[in-house]
């Protein structure tokens, strides 16, 4: 999950979310918890009072944001394009399940479908083309006209 996502999974043991870093995070601050390191999967929070009073863990940890100490190397994002595609960057399959992500399984848009949908149409841009053209053409006469 992104560091910046807050995500609380429901609480069954039939859901198999888990929860994102940054909620757990929130969540051991108002217990006076400080993270001080993660592995891929996981964090490690020791009491504030003892990280505050320790200065050789605070030598070893001197930042303990999420941002110093999560490397999500396995995180996917999705990106759109102006046209309507979507792009995917980064680890591109179902980790737990072992399955590739394929990017023209999930678009939301038949690819007939896809356009910038502020371009100018293909008839309203034939039209100024030709307008422009005329116009010149008129500049081009009426400066002969006037010599």
């Amino acid at each position: 999950m992104p560091d910046s996502l807050i995500y609380i999974q429901d609480r069954s043991d039939n859901v198999r979310h888990g929860s994102s870093l940054a909620a757990i995070t929130e969540l051991a601050n108002t217990h006076n918890y400080t993270l001080v390191e993660t592995t891929l999967y996981n964090a490690i929070f020791v009491e504030t009072k003892i990280y505050a009073s320790c200065l050789k863990l605070q030598e070893l940890v001197p930042d303990t944001s999420i941002e110093a100490l999560h490397e999500t190397t396995m995180g996917t994002q999705m990106y759109q394009l102006y046209d309507g595609t979507l792009k995917l960057q980064g680890c591109k399959k179902l980790l737990w399940h072992r399955i590739p992500i394929k990017e023209d399984k999930i678009q939301v848009l038949h690819t007939k479908q896809r356009s910038f949908p502020f371009a100018p149409s293909a008839a309203k841009t034939k039209t100024k083309a030709k307008n422009r053209k005329n116009k010149k053409t008129n500049d081009a006469s009426s400066s002969i006209k006037t010599k």
